[in-house]
């Protein structure tokens, strides 16, 4: 976990549950009786968060060869705000966290038409430029002054988003709209994806004897294969999925 207060008692870490980013300068603890086993907490998100309905609507507008589309995508603020309260974790965890429902179904219901009669390389190529082009890129920095991976239903949300941002929803189209398999790739200062096509085009990577083109969400109307010319000799760490 990032970005939250912890002290170290033999070789483990604990962390402050309240969020806070300063411990005091004392700490005191004591023997004590437990009822049951004790765990080691597990803060990746594996099931869906239960909460009251409450749709909020995102306009998604972006074209693909000339053919301007429009996405109305519903999410529960109240789902976005238990988010921003969840501590920082390792970016891979965020590659498979559950979508709520509601938001699930209109991402997929509303894209499955535009994809159906195209080839895999054009349905990817489609999803590559609803991410590039529907939502507006901002920095972490600029929009929240720190460093800030989000879950999809806050991409939805936020006026802005950046590269890992992207990747994770990309990924997740991919993953449940085409059934392709795909991965994340961390480059210095960058995420990106690589996805297993039929027919590999343009500049690949290999991973688990397998071969993955790159697809790069933020890289504005770049098609599959393309990839980021300071990156052109950069190999990336493969982020599984």
């Amino acid at each position: 976990l990032y970005d939250i207060a912890f002290f170290k008692y033999g070789n483990q870490k604990y962390y402050s549950v309240s969020l806070q980013k300063k411990l005091p300068a004392k700490l005191f603890s004591y023997d004590g009786d437990y009822p049951g086993k004790l765990v080691l907490s597990d803060f990746t998100p594996i099931k869906l968060i239960a909460s009251k309905q409450d749709n909020h609507i995102r306009q998604l507008t972006f074209s693909y060869k000339r053919q301007k589309h429009q996405l109305e995508i519903p999410y529960n603020q109240h789902v976005v705000d238990f988010l921003a309260t969840y501590p920082q974790m390792n970016i891979g965890e965020y590659f498979h966290s559950p979508l709520n429902e509601t938001t699930a179904n209109a991402l997929l219901s509303q894209l499955k038409p535009l994809v159906k009669d195209l080839s895999e390389t054009e349905a990817v190529n489609l999803l590559l430029s609803f991410v590039q082009n529907a939502f507006k890129y901002e920095t972490d920095g600029e929009q929240f002054g720190a460093e800030n991976y989000m879950f999809i239903e806050e991409t939805i949300h936020y006026r802005a988003s950046d590269c890992e941002d992207r990747s994770i929803i990309f990924a997740w189209l991919v993953k449940n709209l085409l059934n392709i398999e795909v991965v994340g790739l961390d480059f210095p200062g960058h995420i990106a994806t690589a996805v297993v096509l039929q027919k590999p085009e343009g500049r690949t990577i290999k991973h688990n004897n397998k071969i993955y083109t790159i697809a790069d969400p933020t890289y504005i109307n770049a098609r599959v294969g393309m990839k980021m010319p300071q990156y052109k000799n950069v190999v990336p760490k493969v982020i599984s999925n």
